[in-house]
């Protein structure tokens, strides 16, 4: 009787045992669980706040490429053809911004966008489209500073901003060409504003990646040198240089 009591004693204390170790391990798993789950939403945040400034900079710079062909064409004269280009910022892309805008607390800047195409629309000749070009360029310029530096200069983020806007510029292109004529001159002329624009951004970034990867910088300065090619003025020519295929294929060079 007394060795039965001392060996149901020790299996008690087994069992007490057992059932510590798998408690602990079901904490553990359970933590480790947490963790796991935790590590992903916080990357999924992370994600979503670098996809905000993707999608961000991009609208600012489609912005800017519609102001660069706009005052191109001005140049030339050309009111009635430039007139669209200095409506569609805020027609067509400040209300998608607006939201960001106002998160990031940065100035509105849609009525100097309403006023330059005004402007344009009404007295296109007018010393006051100069002044007012200016200043919404500068309104763009001030709102693409309130990314970080830091960021503004990191090439991989600066070339992901520049094959956005030359994917759009590659869907444009492709809607304004029917066998090798250019039929809808907007949306060419949209596509060089957004060449534009990209050459612009790669110049700032350029020093900063020819220090880091000297060949990929010489490659994507070789083929954005191309796809400006393929837009020799804003004023549409008679035939386009390239098809929209050839296009399609000069804009798919343009990666890492």
């Amino acid at each position: 009787m007394k060795i039965f009591k001392i060996y149901r004693f020790i299996c008690v204390i087994l069992l007490s045992f057992i059932l510590i170790l798998t408690t602990n391990q079901l904490k553990l798993n359970a933590y480790n669980s947490f963790l796991s789950t935790n590590e992903h939403h916080h990357g999924l945040i992370l994600a979503k706040i670098s996809n905000n400034d993707l999608n961000y900079f991009t609208n600012l710079g489609l912005m800017k490429g519609h102001l660069l062909v706009g005052k191109e064409l001005l140049n030339l004269s050309e009111y009635e053809q430039s007139e669209p280009h200095f409506g569609h910022p805020v027609d067509e892309i400040y209300g998608d911004l607006e939201p960001q805008l106002k998160t990031r607390n940065i100035p509105a800047f849609n009525q100097d966008l309403i006023t330059l195409h005004e402007l344009v629309k009404f007295s296109p000749q007018d010393p006051k489209v100069s002044y007012q070009y200016d200043l919404a360029m500068k309104k763009i310029d001030q709102a693409i500073a309130f990314l970080p530096e830091s960021k503004r200069q990191n090439p991989e983020f600066i070339i992901k901003v520049i094959t956005k806007l030359l994917n759009i510029a590659q869907e444009e292109y492709s809607a304004a060409i029917i066998t090798n004529k250019i039929v809808e001159i907007i949306e060419y002329q949209d596509a060089k504003g957004f060449a534009l624009y990209s050459d612009i951004l790669f110049n700032s970034i350029q020093n900063n990646l020819s220090t880091e990867n000297p060949s990929l910088a010489k490659k994507l300065a070789l083929n954005l040198k191309e796809i400006k090619q393929v837009f020799p003025s804003a004023k549409a020519p008679p035939k386009a240089v390239i098809a929209p295929e050839g296009f399609s294929q000069l804009v798919s060079q343009f990666t890492i």
